[in-house]
C-alpha cells in the first residue's frame, strides 16, 4: 500500500474526513519505532569507541537512524544491556553497555559491533511507500487509528485499535523471532530469551 491508500483506509474506519493523517503519522511512527522488531528495520554498525567524560568508560556515537539497541558485541563476545546508572554502578566490570544521550558507553576500548532497530522515516506524499506501508500496513493502520480515535475522543474505539495495534506488532515480532531460529540456535528475542 502507498501512503494515500493507508490514509483512505484509516478514514473509512473512523468515518471522518477532517482528520489530519499526515499530522498523526509522526505519533504512530514513534510507537512503531519503539516496538517493531523485524528484519526490515534492523541495522548494523561498527562503533569506534574513544575516551568519554565518564572516568574509566569509553563512548561512541549511535548511528543517525538509531531507534534502540538489539545487541552489542566486543569481538565475538556479546555485552549485556543496562542503563547508564547501572553501568556506572558496575564500575570496572566488563561485559556491559548502556545507551545514553545518543552515545554507546562501555568499558571496552575496541570498536563495538552494534545491531539495532532503525527509525522508520515518515512517508511524504500520497504515492510514497516503504517497508512499513508495503509489508506491515496493518501496523501502520492501527498505529494511526489509535491516535485518531484519541484525538476525536472515541475512547471505546481507541481501546479496540490499541489492542489491534498491540496484536499486529506482537504477531510481526513473533513471526520474525520464529523465522530467525535455526536448528540448535538459542532464541535471541523477548519471546524466548536464554541466558548462559
Amino acid at each position: 500500500m502507498n501512503w494515500g491508500q493507508v490514509k483512505a483506509l484509516a478514514a473509512k474506519f473512523v468515518h471522518r474526513k477532517d482528520i489530519d493523517w499526515d499530522g498523526l503519522q509522526p505519533l504512530a511512527l514513534d510507537d512503531i519505532n519503539q516496538q517493531l522488531v523485524v528484519q526490515e528495520n534492523e541495522g548494523a554498525a561498527s562503533v569506534v569507541m574513544s575516551a568519554s567524560s565518564l572516568a574509566g568508560f569509553y563512548a561512541g556515537p549511535t548511528p543517525p537512524d538509531f531507534a534502540k539497541p538489539r545487541a552489542v558485541f566486543f569481538g565475538a563476545r556479546e555485552l549485556e544491556s543496562t542503563d547508564i546508572q547501572g553501568l556506572l554502578a558496575r564500575g570496572a566490570m566488563t561485559g556491559y553497555f548502556a545507551v545514553s544521550g545518543k552515545q554507546l558507553f562501555a568499558n571496552s576500548i575496541g570498536p563495538l559491533s552494534l545491531v539495532y532497530s532503525t527509525r522508520i522515516g515518515a512517508l511524504v506524499g500520497d504515492t510514497a511507500q516503504n517497508d512499513l506501508s508495503s509489508l506491515y500496513s496493518p501496523v501502520l493502520l492501527y498505529g494511526l487509528l489509535k491516535h485518531a480515535t484519541g484525538l476525536i475522543q472515541d475512547f471505546d474505539a481507541q481501546q479496540g485499535h490499541q489492542a489491534a495495534f498491540d496484536g499486529v506488532i506482537g504477531q510481526a515480532n513473533a513471526n520474525y523471532a520464529m523465522a530467525t531460529l535455526t536448528a540448535g540456535a538459542a532464541p535471541r528475542t523477548p519471546y524466548g530469551q536464554v541466558r548462559n
